[in-house]
């Protein structure tokens, strides 16, 4: 598949099947995909909360 890494082809087609079985179940047509981590997720939400003074 272009553009995937080598060696991940078939993991990353399970993934969208998966995805798109749990869409098609729950009458979802769109989703939010991140290419960030969890890490980056929990800092990013930590920053946005000091700029706010919710923290």
């Amino acid at each position: 598949m272009p553009g995937l890494e080598r060696g991940r082809e078939e993991v990353i087609a399970a993934g969208v099947i998966i995805l798109s079985t749990v869409m098609e179940t729950l009458g979802m047509t769109k989703v939010l995909v991140s290419d960030l981590g969890l890490r980056e997720g929990v800092l990013i939400n930590l920053a946005d909360r000091m700029k706010t003074n919710r923290v």
